[in-house]
């Protein structure tokens, strides 16, 4: 007896089970996806497409819980069906591309972002995408051009006005830089000396001297020893400026706090203090340059001005040959070359390199031939 009340019972209940319509699978679907439960509601949209193979709601719903479960590949067939059965809902075409995004495939997840975008033209989210898939790809023409779309929408996150900021340094378009970055409102202190940073680049670019100085300092005052920040400080008065103490300090200080990013320094510094006379530090510090970059020929040639101020004529003369090793329209490189030769007592050898040189560069040429006949 007991067992064929069980049987009744399931047998009542698998025809309940098949009872239900299509559209109350999904009803109980959509009530676990508010709840999070994804599995649960993949569930569910999978017996609502039993009954209605056809139903798109229910199979854009089975994409979208696919996605949140991570899988991609799923996610695909279930939205491709989808699409067969209504092609007219940009949503389903946007969660499409972030699957096909999400798998590695960038450029179906182009092609589905554009369509998206193409049904419904305030589709912010679909800019957002594809603005991030062009920053990826390191477009970053096309990355702004997607992000102002973006941005457009009153609700968007303000972190992408930094992004699009940060693509038009890159892209030389500084003004425009400037004018996102106004509108970025970071709370972190790292985020904020991020932005300074940013805004310090546009204005030394721009040569917009005091504005990058006090840009740069904010950046210092949220993040003190951000070594972008002071080798930013250090560029504004190296090459704009020509205040070379203070550049002096600042690269020193990137070095001392972040060596492994403030290696493209060791040159400038070594030019520095060739041009303070300090000649040691200079050979040390562009020592350093060519264990960075061996293949520099600018490092080459001041290491080799440094060892001939230091009348270590043997060492300048195997750096300078090297730069013009590396560069052979290297005028600074035969111009050296030619005063260590002078100052050995080899005159016959600069009169060789002012040959060189004169093919090169006549004006160095001469400024060599001038030393030569004075010799």
């Amino acid at each position: 007896m007991k067992k064929i009340l069980f049987l009744l019972f399931v047998i009542c209940t698998s025809s309940q089970a098949f009872a239900q319509s299509a559209e109350e699978f999904y009803k109980s679907g959509m009530t676990a996806v508010e709840d999070k439960k994804y599995e649960e509601a993949l569930g569910f949209f999978k017996s609502a497409i039993a009954k209605k193979s056809d139903y798109t709601d229910a199979l854009y719903e089975a994409g979208w819980c696919s996605n949140e479960l991570e899988q991609y590949k799923k996610a695909i067939v279930y939205l491709q069906l989808a699409l067969k059965s209504n092609s007219s809902q940009a949503k389903i075409y946007f969660e499409l591309g972030y699957a096909y995004e999400s798998d590695d495939n960038t450029d179906d997840a182009i092609t589905n972002y554009n369509k998206t975008i193409e049904l419904y033209d305030e589709y912010s989210d679909a800019y957002k995408a594809l603005g991030d898939i062009y920053y990826n790809k390191e477009d970053y023409e096309k990355a702004v051009e997607n992000y102002k779309k973006y941005l457009e929408d009153d609700d968007a996150d303000n972190y992408y006005n930094y992004k699009t900021a940060w693509c038009l340094n890159d892209l030389e378009e500084y003004e425009d830089a400037i004018s996102y970055l106004d509108k970025y409102d970071p709370d972190e202190n790292d985020d904020i000396a991020k932005k300074y940073v940013e805004i310090g680049y546009a204005n030394y670019k721009l040569k917009n001297n005091d504005e990058a100085v006090e840009a740069y300092q904010s950046a210092l005052d949220a993040k003190p020893d951000y070594g972008t920040a002071l080798r930013g400080m250090g560029s504004v008065y190296y090459d704009n400026t020509e205040e070379y103490t203070e550049a002096i300090d600042y690269f020193e200080q990137a070095i001392e706090v972040d060596e492994e990013n403030s290696k493209t320094c060791y040159y400038k510094l070594g030019w520095l203090y060739n041009d303070a006379e300090e000649y040691q530090k200079a050979i040390d510090i562009l020592q350093k340059a060519v264990d960075y970059d061996e293949k520099d020929a600018g490092t080459r040639e001041e290491l080799g001005y440094a060892y001939y101020m230091k009348d270590e004529n043997d060492e300048a003369i195997t750096q300078l040959k090297k730069a013009i090793e590396l560069d052979d329209q290297s005028k600074l490189g035969y111009y050296y070359l030619g005063l260590t030769y002078l100052a050995m007592d080899r005159k016959e050898d600069a009169k060789n390199v002012y040959t060189k040189l004169k093919a090169i560069n006549e004006e160095q040429a001469e400024k060599l031939l001038a030393k030569i006949n004075k010799n």
